[in-house]
């Protein structure tokens, strides 16, 4: 009933200042009815992606537990309706690379929960990826933790520490 830009309105004068604002995806935009067999599985309409846009949001990272909710149809209309709003996609196995005020930032997104330290040798690859893209700033957005953990556990230091040893700027996480 509020509209697309209510849900941002304490925020946007923020992000709107900021060079870049990136967030979690933690959902898909779709239409598709095809429900994953799980507790919690979300989506939303794909004219949702309003409420980045009216947000100041220009990148967002695609690669959390939520991101087939209802099948890789709606991960691929996820992606889709973002970057039809000029929303940069990263996360998984795509990286990004956005000019800002002529600096070349990577963007790497990693799902790592039930995985662990499995996902070191991607973390390197697609580090190593930004940069052969000419990436002068690089940023390494984790999916992971614990429910109800309110400190990093050993594999969230681990895999931090290796990001920064193979060239990431900036280490972001997100879940619990």
């Amino acid at each position: 009933e509020q509209g697309g830009a209510y849900f941002f309105q304490n925020v946007k004068n923020i992000f709107e200042a900021d060079d870049l604002t990136i967030v979690n995806m933690e959902g898909t935009l779709t239409t598709s009815d095809s429900r994953a067999e799980k507790l919690y599985a979300f989506k939303g309409d794909p004219s949702y992606v309003d409420i980045l846009t009216n947000g100041s949001v220009e990148a967002a990272n695609i690669a959390n537990n939520h991101s087939k909710d209802y099948g890789e149809s709606s991960y691929e209309d996820t992606v889709k309706y973002l970057e039809e709003a000029n929303i940069t996609t990263f996360g998984y196995d795509k990286t990004a690379v956005m000019e800002i005020k002529g600096l070349k930032v990577g963007l790497v997104g990693i799902y790592v929960l039930a995985d662990g330290m499995e996902r070191e040798e991607q973390l390197k690859a697609n580090i190593a990826a930004v940069k052969e893209q000419g990436a002068n700033l690089v940023i390494v957005s984790f999916h992971w933790g614990e429910e109800r953990a309110t400190v990093p556990n050993e594999i969230q230091k681990d895999l931090a520490h290796i990001a920064v040893d193979n060239g990431a700027d900036l280490v972001v996480g997100h879940h619990p």
